[in-house]
């Protein structure tokens, strides 16, 4: 039953990415990626683990990270906006390669085996030079000082820990202001 489960959850994982596909340069790498994906499902489908069901936290965090991202990049489209600094990118500024990572990471926990683990080390290595690649666009960009401001308070693809993060921007701090961090006005009595 959990093998059904996980196999059922990981391949919706897979097919939900397809929604967030763009155009690639390459048609090698689509084609990679339904090919590991169906090695994955498939592994995660014959395979039987001790900790199987505990890859179900990672699955549905990947789906639920996903979609979350979705809603802030439609969000962000109709604002007209470079990049996003809402939903998840509040924390972070890889969402959508975070919660490809979830479903590859779950792969070896579902399945007991070492071949998805070759697949999730090889996909994070991929996202990690893609993020860095799109950051570098964004820095060369007319947003690059904004970005830059941004990508010093939020983490690559975890959430910053440090509670000395400064959320002041360079402006700010040579000017000694301090910013409005108040989250909403109240109305008055």
């Amino acid at each position: 039953m959990t093998q059904e489960l996980l196999t059922t959850l990981a391949a919706g994982c897979f097919l939900s990415f397809g929604f967030a596909a763009r155009p690639q340069t390459s048609r090698v790498i689509p084609v990679v990626q339904i090919l590991t994906a169906a090695i994955q499902v498939w592994a995660i489908w014959t395979g039987s683990s001790l900790f199987g069901a505990w890859a179900l936290i990672p699955l549905a965090a990947s789906w639920g990270l996903f979609w979350w991202t979705m809603d802030a990049i439609a969000r962000q489209n109709i604002a007209g906006k470079e990049f996003a600094e809402y939903g998840p990118y509040k924390w972070i500024r890889h969402p959508l390669y975070l919660s490809y990572l979830l479903v590859w990471i779950a792969g070896p926990v579902a399945a007991g085996s070492p071949l998805p683990l070759v697949t999730a080390v090889m996909w994070a290595a991929f996202y990690t030079r893609e993020a860095l690649r799109e950051e570098n666009v964004l820095l060369a960009g007319p947003s690059g000082e904004n970005y830059s401001t941004y990508r010093r308070r939020t983490g690559l693809f975890l959430p910053r820990l440090s509670p000395f993060v400064d959320p002041r921007s360079e402006e700010q701090r040579r000017n000694g202001t301090v910013p409005d961090l108040s989250p909403c006005e109240l109305p008055a009595p």
